[in-house]
Parts: structure tokens; C-alpha cells; sequence
């Protein structure tokens, strides 16, 4: 779709969270104990990612700062892939 879409300058990015603290995944972690400190531990930043993290980076993908920015996927999860 990016490679499509550049000619009419649309950009095409993609965002993939990973862990990220919400509503849903409080509710899980209450279910079931040790959740949250188990997949904390499996990340290299100790913690679950806000809310506010993700939408940052999809403001800056929005923004005119990421005019260059296309067929990308930022992947916003506190360094797990690299673990």
C-alpha cells in the first residue's frame, strides 16, 4: 500500500504497540496475579508502556516533522522484540 500511495504523496506507516497498561489490560492483570511482573520482566525498560507513549508516536507519524517518514512500522514496546 505504501509503495501505491507515493505517488500521490499519501504516507503509510504503521505503529505496533506492545505491552501498553489500559483499561483491558488492568482487568487481565487482576485475573490473573503475577501477569503484570512476568511480561514487565520480559521487557528491557522493566515496565508496561502508557497510553500516552503510543499516542505521541502516532502524533509525530501525523505530524509535519514526518514528512520524510514512509512504509515504516514503529514498533513502541520498551525494547521487547530486541530482548
Amino acid at each position: 500500500m505504501a509503495f501505491e500511495l507515493a505517488k500521490d504523496n499519501i504516507m503509510v506507516n504503521a505503529v505496533s504497540p506492545g505491552p501498553i497498561e489500559t483499561e483491558f489490560t488492568r482487568e487481565r492483570m487482576e485475573k490473573e496475579p503475577g501477569h503484570r511482573e512476568l511480561r514487565a520482566s520480559q521487557i528491557p525498560l522493566h515496565r508496561w508502556g502508557k497510553p500516552e507513549e503510543v499516542a505521541s508516536a502516532v502524533l509525530f507519524l501525523a505530524s509535519t516533522e514526518a514528512t520524510f517518514v514512509h512504509g515504516s512500522n514503529l514498533v513502541i514496546d520498551g525494547g521487547y522484540v530486541i530482548h
